[in-house]
């Protein structure tokens, strides 16, 4: 089997029917770990191989009869590798790979419903095509259903599943992808690049450090979380750059605990400001190791277009959070996408929190347009693209602020 698939009454031993029954009896206990190729009888390269992403998957070809109706899945997909096609669906625990075009005209002629007799006259396949067909619908990704009756339109499974009615399928597929499970995941990285992201150019403006004494200091989680009030209104003065270096020093610098598994910190931090005491309008790149901002040279029609075109009350300053793709995941198999939109979840989470222990308004806008703002910040997109976004602003309210709350004295 090493040398590629095989017949089975090719294998050694298996001349009677004893010997032969004993084989497969075998191959059913192993069914996860064997993959079965369909092809035509001229011997040549497979038409079909259908691969097992699970221990669990269980195939059964059943052969479908000629007035049956046959439809492509609307959660299966076709891709290409560079040398064969690849159908998988996030319903289905198999891959099935094609290496010859045949049978990638099968799959665009399921794209409607088709009986089993109309499918076959556009296959020049010969008498292998009923078995190829039976191997793709026991994969699931290929449906059948019987003739409808007169008048009535055809019923195939999946239209009536209530548990896909919520799912579309680019949203099931980001699902089905995001957790180890039913699709194989190896990322093949070559040259990974650095830990941490070299500094733009551009003249840096230091960042203050935070006071060693401050009232929020004595504030508690539980009171955080309870006087969580995000508004998109700001005062008439701005925020300050001693507000901003705070906010900065404890959300996201170097070290800071946020959650982020099997430590990967891919996250970059993008700054759109629009008024802010002590620092000049413009487009800065902050830097977590040396709690720094620098100045991009962000073309002027493009400083505040990402804020213009998205937010109908301009906040005094819009963090853009990025992610860097390249960026080596914790495991050759971990869903490293997945984790990097949770990790920009729990950043937003600790700036709405801080925002409102520190007394500044805060909230998490609707997304910005993605080609928009890499091209602003200057970046391409397919290496290191936005993924989340935060405005945070001087309350409308001073007296916003948490009441402070000292912690109990040691008993």
């Amino acid at each position: 089997m090493l040398l590629g698939p095989i017949q089975l009454h090719n294998v050694p031993g298996t001349d009677t029917p004893t010997a032969r029954t004993q084989l497969l009896t075998s191959l059913h206990t192993l069914h996860g770990l064997i993959v079965r190729s369909v092809a035509d009888h001229h011997g040549n390269r497979p038409l079909l191989t259908i691969i097992p992403t699970t221990a669990t998957a269980h195939l059964i070809p059943t052969p479908v009869p000629p007035d049956h109706l046959l439809r492509l899945s609307r959660y299966a997909t076709l891709r290409t590798t560079g040398t064969s096609g690849i159908l998988e669906s996030p319903t289905s625990p198999f891959q099935a790979v094609f290496t010859r075009p045949e049978a990638g005209w099968l799959i665009t002629t399921l794209t409607r419903p088709h009986t089993l007799t109309q499918t076959l006259t556009r296959l020049p396949i010969g008498p292998t095509g009923p078995a190829l067909i039976a191997h793709l619908t026991a994969t699931g990704m290929i449906e059948t259903t019987p003739p409808p009756g007169p008048g009535r339109q055809p019923a195939f499974p999946e239209d009536h599943n209530p548990a896909l009615a919520a799912w579309t399928p680019h949203d099931l597929t980001f699902h089905w992808t995001s957790r180890p499970g039913y699709h194989p995941t190896h990322h093949h990285r070559h040259n990974p690049p650095p830990t941490t992201k070299p500094l733009p150019p551009g003249p840096r403006t230091p960042l203050p450090q935070p006071p060693t004494h401050a009232p929020y200091r004595h504030t508690t989680l539980l009171h955080a979380l309870t006087h969580q009030h995000p508004t998109r209104h700001h005062a008439q003065q701005p925020i300050t750059l001693d507000q901003l270096g705070e906010l900065l020093h404890h959300a996201v610098r170097a070290h800071t605990p946020h959650a982020s598994n099997g430590r990967i910190h891919q996250l970059e931090y993008y700054l759109t400001i629009n008024r802010c005491t002590g620092t000049n309008p413009g487009t800065y790149y902050y830097d977590p190791a040396s709690h720094t901002l620098t100045q991009l040279p962000t073309p002027h029609h493009l400083n505040f277009q990402p804020l213009t075109d998205t937010h109908p009350t301009t906040p005094d300053i819009l963090i853009t959070i990025t992610a860097r793709h390249t960026h080596p995941g914790p495991t050759n198999t971990t869903p490293t996408h997945a984790l990097t939109l949770k990790h920009a979840g729990a950043v937003q989470q600790t700036l709405h929190l801080l925002t409102t222990a520190l007394g500044l308004a805060g909230y998490s806008p609707d997304a910005d347009n993605t080609a928009l703002t890499a091209e602003a910040l200057g970046l391409n997109w397919l290496e290191e693209s936005p993924i989340a976004e935060f405005a945070i602003s001087s309350h409308p309210t001073p007296t916003h602020q948490i009441p402070n709350h000292p912690p109990p004295p040691h008993t």
